[in-house]
């Protein structure tokens, strides 16, 4: 299920590198689609500064030369990939809100976007020191951010509970999931500890907020 307000959220520079796709062959655009692949696994495995033009050639078997005909550079292919995963990350996001049911909601929407992190941390990992470079990028990563909380917001919040502004106790419930997420999945990996199981993490972040919610409704009461 698809977000009822759910955008596709892009780039400028992502908008101008698709345009440059649209009259390709069928062969270019599977040499294009290749590259693409390619270098999401690239990146994947060894991360974003071993993720060379060099190496992306060499995993698609084409020329160093033949790259340069669809793409600028590399952190255009990096934005292509990171306009895919963010918008992943979006749907598994606000794709399970329903009226009436804000615990459920919370927790479906908690999961999903637990599972596509976990599936993607490697990925993750590496497209978020790109955007240290790249301030499109960053801009993605902001953009995906603040659509997610705009949503939760309308979901969860009705009002200011207990004196506080809907939209910065949003913005602090949803920073603690997206922490959680990197400190397991992501820095967690890295240092050998064992990830936690989906279900107890959603279960665990999905109860916080709502307690966190809860309390501050008996405070206004």
């Amino acid at each position: 299920m698809v977000a009822e307000n759910a955008v596709e959220l892009k780039s400028e520079r992502f908008s101008v590198v698709e345009s440059r796709s649209d009259h390709l062959t069928k062969k270019g655009q599977r040499t294009r689609a290749d590259l693409i692949r390619h270098a999401r696994e690239s990146l994947s495995e060894l991360g974003y500064q071993a993720t060379t033009v060099t190496e992306i050639t060499r995993r698609s078997g084409v020329a160093i030369g033949t790259f340069y005909r669809y793409f600028e550079n590399k952190e255009e292919v990096f934005l292509l990939i990171l306009q895919e995963l963010v918008n992943e990350l979006y749907t598994a996001a606000t794709g399970s809100w329903k009226e009436g049911d804000p615990f459920g909601s919370l927790r479906n929407s908690t999961f999903g976007y637990l599972s596509a992190y976990r599936v993607n941390r490697r990925l993750i990992a590496a497209l978020r020191d790109v955007a240290g470079s790249v301030p499109e990028a960053a801009g993605l990563w902001w953009e995906l951010r603040y659509r997610t909380y705009l949503l939760m917001e309308r979901h969860v919040y009705s009002n200011e509970f207990g004196g506080l502004n809907p939209t910065l106790a949003v913005s602090a419930l949803g920073g603690m999931v997206e922490q959680f997420a990197y400190y397991w999945f992501v820095e967690g990996e890295r240092n050998g500890r064992d990830l936690p199981s989906l279900d107890f993490a959603a279960d665990t972040l999905s109860r916080l907020w709502y307690a966190a919610e809860m309390c501050l409704k008996n405070e206004e009461a």
